[in-house]
């Protein structure tokens, strides 16, 4: 069995030092465990300027949700689809990734790389195949 663990805290601050707090979820209030899938795949991949690639799916049949993070913009589509899914980095400091977390029901997941200069760099997982 799988066990995924899902921890998005956010705060937000008007200040740097981040004191002036304006939102701040807790940590113990944003943990969820999921136990219920039966298996899980991850990889790393490097599309070429100006390319696509279907995400490998590995061994799971029944995928249920997955990860993406990428070392600059990427487009996605879902499911073989015509909507485009645009994801851009916050800003340019070195570093930063632009990141995607869902929890859905999914066959097939394209990302593209729409940079004519830089190849496109990550990582990416899926979870999925429900336990009886």
């Amino acid at each position: 069995m799988t066990r995924i663990v899902d921890t998005p805290t956010l705060t937000i601050s008007e200040d740097v030092e981040g004191k002036q707090i304006i939102y701040k979820r807790d940590e113990s209030l944003a943990k969820q465990t999921f136990d219920g899938f039966l298996r899980a795949s991850s990889s790393i991949f490097n599309i070429a300027l100006s390319s696509n690639e279907d995400m490998p799916l590995g061994d799971v049949d029944d995928v249920r949700g997955f990860y993406i993070e990428a070392d600059g913009d990427f487009n996605m589509i879902l499911n073989g689809g015509a909507e485009i899914i645009a994801f851009k980095l916050a800003d340019t400091v070195t570093g930063r990734k632009a990141k995607c977390r869902m929890d859905a029901q999914v066959t097939q997941i394209n990302i593209a790389n729409p940079d004519t200069a830089n190849a496109l760099n990550g990582s990416f997982g899926v979870w999925g195949d429900i336990a009886p």
